[in-house]
C-alpha cells in the first residue's frame, strides 16, 4: 500500500519529545499549526478522520490525557527506542567480554 493523502493507518509523528505533557502539547499544536492550522487546530473532528491522526484536535488531547498517556502516543508521538538500546548494548558486551552480561547462553540464529 502507498503512503499518500487517503492513508486510514495512524502514523507515527516526527514530534519531538518534551520532557512534560505540557511541552509536548506544545509540540503538538506547533507542528499542527505550522500544517495550515493557522488559526489553531479545531475544538473537535469527526470521529474517523481523528482516528487517522489525519487531523488534530483538542478532543484528542483531552481523551489521551484523560486516559492517562501522558507521552501522548495516541496523538502518533513515538516510543522510545529502549529495545534497541538494550540490544545494542548487550551486543557490544559480548563484543568486548565474549559473553552476554547476563552469563545467558547465546541463540543461534539460522
Amino acid at each position: 500500500m502507498s503512503k499518500g493523502f487517503w492513508r486510514t493507518a495512524k502514523q507515527v509523528e516526527p514530534f519531538s519529545p518534551g520532557k512534560c505533557a505540557t511541552e509536548r502539547v506544545s509540540e503538538y499544536v506547533k507542528t499542527w499549526q505550522s500544517r495550515c492550522y493557522l488559526a489553531g487546530i479545531p475544538d473537535e473532528v469527526p470521529r474517523k478522520v481523528a482516528a487517522s491522526g489525519r487531523a488534530p484536535s483538542w478532543r484528542a488531547v483531552a481523551v489521551a490525557l484523560l486516559q492517562n498517556d501522558l507521552n501522548l502516543y495516541q496523538l502518533g508521538f513515538s516510543k522510545p527506542a529502549y529495545n534497541k538500546q538494550v540490544e545494542t548494548i548487550r551486543r557490544a558486551h559480548i563484543a568486548v567480554h565474549g559473553q552476554p552480561p547476563d552469563c545467558t547462553q547465546l541463540e543461534l540464529n539460522l
